[in-house]
């Protein structure tokens, strides 16, 4: 789950992937993150400041791509392969938070039962 909030944005985003162990024994992982409603600032207005009117409505017919990967021996994360690394903190054995100082990654992880 993501929650962003800086310079007038917000929104809220969730993705579901499976991670897997690459040979430097990172977990990485990739999906398609569901975005809620995001601004986007299309230019300056004749007053001042950014047009930041709501512009990508929720919709599953739209996802973003995503991808993770996370180092088990540092507990950093990095994102899209450029946004980091950063710090995780892990409540317990399923929760991770990520403060990336513009939004707060919240990561659930659940253990799946095999390949199917």
């Amino acid at each position: 789950m993501t929650n962003y909030q800086a310079n007038q944005q917000g929104w809220g985003g969730y993705t579901e992937i499976r991670l897997g162990r690459s040979a430097n024994g990172h977990l990485v992982g990739s999906g398609s993150r569901l975005i809620s409603t995001r601004t986007i600032p299309l230019g300056n207005l004749s007053g001042g400041g950014f047009d930041t009117r709501p512009r990508q409505p929720f919709s599953i017919q739209e996802p973003d791509p995503m991808s993770y990967d996370i180092d088990p021996q540092s507990g950093k994360i990095t994102f899209q392969g450029q946004y980091g690394p950063y710090d995780m903190t892990c409540l317990g054995n399923k929760f991770a938070i990520v403060n990336t100082w513009d939004s707060l990654e919240t990561f659930t992880f659940f253990k799946t039962r095999g390949p199917r």
